[in-house]
């Protein structure tokens, strides 16, 4: 079997005077059967983390908070590729690791744990579009049984495409609007997961770096500490009127759903006010 080999290595700015904090990305061919798919093998990609003579190693989960994996043979390819959506992806999730480190460090000091860093860090790399994204396909779930009279109606219905297939929002929308129209409350969560992945996607078209370069792009993390929860409100109206004008057929969402949950309106600051509440169910306790 071969020796685990480092995909990537990447030293941060760690707390001054202390030793610099280190993260290694690998891929573990020695201790795991890797996942056959067309005939190659892929392996969780891992990342170890060194601080101040400890370590702990956690697995590198991709936006919707699910296993990376990779191939043996990717390594030699990602380390000469800088360039590549992974390793930047990497240098953002390290930088995010850093970060972190570098606060609980200058609170803790020398009591610094990683279970504690662990924990904290599990929570703030969640990627705030998918978090909304799965919450509001709850919704949809609820809201269609208390208005369907019969179950198999809800069968029928693919919720994970309703805000982005024309044909199934329409066919949702048609199911659970006969009698009533859509609540106040479900309209402004749908309008603020629009709104905030729009302007998303226009502070990476914004920015001189790479789309994973920032610190956790996209995650709580970068929320609660770039500058995302600052500039959403002010912000907001241009990033999503940039995006909206260029809706066609291969956006995101379905122009049906984009036409019933405009987020094009005055209402930004409730959408902030929406994600934070959000955020703040998710880092309770932490």
């Amino acid at each position: 079997m071969k020796k685990e080999e480092p995909l990537l290595k990447i030293k941060g700015r760690g707390p001054e005077g202390k030793k610099i904090p280190t993260i290694k990305f690998f891929v573990d061919t020695t201790r795991i059967t890797g996942e056959e798919y067309r005939g190659e093998s892929f392996y969780p990609l891992y990342m170890r983390i060194t601080f101040l003579r400890r370590g702990t190693m956690l697995k590198v989960l991709n936006e919707e908070g699910k296993n990376l994996f990779l191939t043996s043979g990717d390594i030699e390819k990602w380390n000469k590729n800088t360039n590549s959506y992974l390793y930047s992806y990497m240098t953002g999730k390290s930088l995010m690791v850093v970060d972190l480190i570098d606060k609980e460090y200058s609170i803790y000091k020398e009591r610094f744990n990683f279970r504690e860093f662990t924990k904290k860090f599990k929570v703030l790399e969640k990627h705030l579009f998918y978090i909304f994204n799965q919450l509001l396909i709850d919704k949809m779930k609820e809201l269609t049984i208390s208005r369907i009279k019969e179950f198999y109606l809800f069968n029928e219905i693919k919720f994970a495409l309703v805000l982005r297939n024309q044909r199934e929002t329409t066919k949702w929308l048609r199911l659970v609007t006969e009698k009533e129209s859509l609540p106040d409350d479900f309209i402004l969560f749908a309008k603020t997961m629009i709104a905030y992945h729009y302007y998303e996607c226009w502070v990476n078209q914004k920015s001189v770096e790479t789309w994973g370069s920032k610190i956790g792009s996209g995650t709580i993390y970068h929320w609660l500490f770039s500058i995302d929860r600052h500039t959403f409100v002010t912000s907001a109206s241009e990033a999503i009127s940039d995006s909206y004008q260029q809706v066609d057929e291969s956006a995101f969402f379905s122009k049906k759903a984009l036409e019933v949950f405009n987020p094009l309106s005055e209402e930004y600051a409730d959408y902030q006010g929406l994600i934070n509440k959000v955020i703040n169910v998710y880092t309770e306790g932490i």
